[in-house]
């Protein structure tokens, strides 16, 4: 994404992701364990689910199961298909953090040595069309599948859930050992997450967060729910006479709301998601002029608290 200049991008992880495929040693596989699961999986046809297999050596997707019955997609071609042949499904609004959310995370499970398939995982949700362009949200599960004879991992498997139409949930993103969610306290995984997400933010100023941007954004699930609608030209007015009668406080709050507005926008790429205006008409999806609603999108979804971890870089 370029705003003037490149404040968000994913080439550091493409290049990390890209030279960790040049080493990666092969699948070790010796009982064939890999080929039996992806049969049972074909087998049993779960209902809602469709899968992909994620080759990091090739960068393709190796396989994939009940994506056209699912979603009336074409199946990809396997060892054809570029890893994110299925990003041009993803709605437009929620595809560039998906994808440093997705890589990001990969990036951190190249950093650990496993002992088993399918036990880790981490799960992120996002919007995906169908093939009569209607939105779902989808839960995406990622699992260490195949293995090198190190443990190091060579493949993923995706379980693609659906859970029915999309009604503007943020992503978000979750890290599971077994059945036990992990955080920074169990596991190291999320601090590795952020640190190969650190690369990609730049801190320029139109993005930085002050600690009163941080501290101002606690108060916007309560002003939304005062009025999810208020414009930001109303934000302004009322700020002005806020400031007339000398209620400083809150018009610092409202100046602060403002201040977090635009550096939202920033990031998410206001600039170049307006030229998709036609892609974007969703009711349930926040408009970039309806502050509330942004910020809140951006909270739901960890952007503000990825920022907050950034500021004293």
């Amino acid at each position: 994404m370029q705003i003037n200049q490149v404040l968000v991008t994913d080439a550091p992880l493409n290049q990390e992701l890209h030279a960790y495929s040049k080493n990666l040693a092969e699948i070790h596989d010796p009982t064939n364990h890999r080929e039996k699961f992806k049969q049972f999986l074909e087998k049993f046809r779960h209902h809602a689910e469709f899968y992909t297999e994620i080759d990091l050596k090739t960068q393709t997707i190796s396989w994939s199961y009940g994506l056209k019955e699912w979603m009336g997609h074409p199946k990809p071609a396997d060892n054809d298909d570029q890893i994110d042949s299925l990003d041009k499904y993803i709605h437009p609004f929620a595809l560039e953090w998906y994808r440093y959310y997705v890589k990001a995370m990969t990036a951190a499970f190249t950093e650990k040595t496993f002992t088993k398939t399918l036990d880790n995982r981490f799960v992120i949700t996002v919007p995906m069309r169908n093939v009569q362009g209607q939105y779902l949200l989808i839960k995406m599960v990622s699992m260490p599948f195949g293995l090198t004879a190190k443990g190091r991992l060579a493949t993923l498997i995706n379980s693609w859930s659906l859970f029915g139409p999309y009604r503007g949930e943020g992503l978000s993103i979750e890290i599971f050992d077994g059945n036990k969610k992990m955080d920074e306290k169990k596991d190291d995984t999320l601090k590795t997450f952020r640190k190969k997400l650190a690369p990609c933010v730049s801190l320029d100023r139109k993005i930085r967060l002050s600690k009163g941007d941080i501290k101002y954004a606690g108060f916007v699930a309560h002003l939304s729910s005062i009025n999810k609608k208020t414009g930001l030209d109303t934000i302004l007015a009322y700020q002005k006479k806020l400031e007339k009668n000398e209620d400083i406080k809150e018009a610092t709050v409202l100046r602060a709301i403002v201040r977090l507005h635009e550096r939202t926008k920033v990031v998410l790429g206001y600039r170049e998601l307006a030229t998709q205006a036609d892609g974007l008409r969703d009711p349930y999806l926040p408009d970039f002029d309806d502050p509330y609603h942004l910020i809140q999108y951006c909270i739901d979804s960890g952007i503000i608290d990825l920022l907050k971890s950034y500021r004293h870089r």
